[in-house]
């Protein structure tokens, strides 16, 4: 190797998390909203990013977030993402063809680009059973994951491409409406076109 050649530039992280939602503060800066996941994951909660969840929310939607709330598990070797909720608290993950389910912890789901977390702010349906809005809500708060593509292995490592594909999908973090029917785990409706 050359020593007057410059190292390549970093590859940027391998996926990250956008936070959004009526419950994230007004003052809350853009630039802040963004958190980048590590080779082998990331975890979400106020242990890990004191910071910023002691500023974006309000004192009612800080006490809904744990300490660890959730993590993003990545596996290396096929840089596959999961979900893992960690808290007590509610949290529903929503695919990009709007389904919604409901998670427990400890429980573990596939991720994907355009995948949308919601957390739990004090909300209830007609019902009277937790939901996304609704009387006692702080505001919905998602965070929306994307991954980058893997990289592919050349021998020749000038062949590599370091430009990074877009995200599949671009979403904004909006509240969905809620499911029919009895059941919160998930919503079984088709998607409309």
């Amino acid at each position: 190797a050359d020593p007057t050649t410059p190292p390549p530039p970093p590859l940027p992280a391998p996926f990250h998390l956008l936070l959004s939602g009526a419950a994230v503060l007004l003052s809350f800066p853009r630039e802040k909203r963004r958190l980048d996941g590590r080779e082998d994951g990331l975890s979400v909660g106020r242990a890990h990013q004191p910071e910023l969840h002691a500023t974006a929310f309000s004192a009612q939607v800080q006490e809904l977030i744990s300490r660890d709330h959730f993590r993003i598990e990545r596996l290396a070797a096929t840089g596959e993402c999961h979900l893992i909720a960690q808290s007590r608290n509610y949290m529903w993950i929503e695919r990009t063809d709007g389904l919604k389910q409901l998670l427990t912890s400890g429980e573990k789901v596939p991720v994907a680009t355009g995948d949308t977390l919601w957390l739990y702010t004090g909300g209830t349906n007609d019902k009277g059973e937790p939901w996304l809005e609704g009387p006692g809500s702080g505001g919905t708060l998602c965070w929306t994951f994307s991954g980058r593509p893997l990289a592919r292995r050349v021998e020749d490592d000038s062949q590599v491409d370091t430009k990074l594909a877009a995200p599949a999908r671009s979403r904004w973090c909006t509240m969905a409406p809620k499911p029919e029917g009895d059941s919160m785990r998930t919503t079984n409706s088709e998607p409309k076109g």
